[in-house]
């Protein structure tokens, strides 16, 4: 009888901190995504600087870049049977590749 109800305890234990974990975890979850938005947001805003930005920083003139975002430039290539040049500006304090990695898998 008391090993049923020590095993009992162990259980309800076991499960309290399963829901913990499920709470924390769903927790994360939503502070993710809304980083995630947060940061397309700042993207959307800074497209149309990236080719000026380009352009003072390695001094040539930048090729037209994709006005969507990276999954249309891939698909668009693709259709068009072209490559695709990625440029990657890491030097910003917003640059994710969370949100690329997101958009193509």
């Amino acid at each position: 009888q008391q090993q049923l109800q020590r095993q009992w305890q162990q259980q309800l234990l076991h499960l309290e901190q399963f829901g913990q974990n499920v709470a924390k975890a769903l927790e994360e979850a939503q502070a993710a995504s809304q980083r995630l938005e947060e940061l397309r947001k700042c993207e959307e805003e800074e497209r149309p600087c990236w080719g000026a930005l380009f352009e003072s920083r390695y001094e040539v003139t930048p090729h037209a870049f994709h006005p969507g975002g990276f999954a249309e430039a891939h698909h668009a290539a693709m259709d068009a049977k072209k490559l695709l040049l990625l440029w990657l500006d890491s030097s910003s304090s917003t640059f994710d590749p969370r949100i690329m990695a997101e958009e193509v898998f």
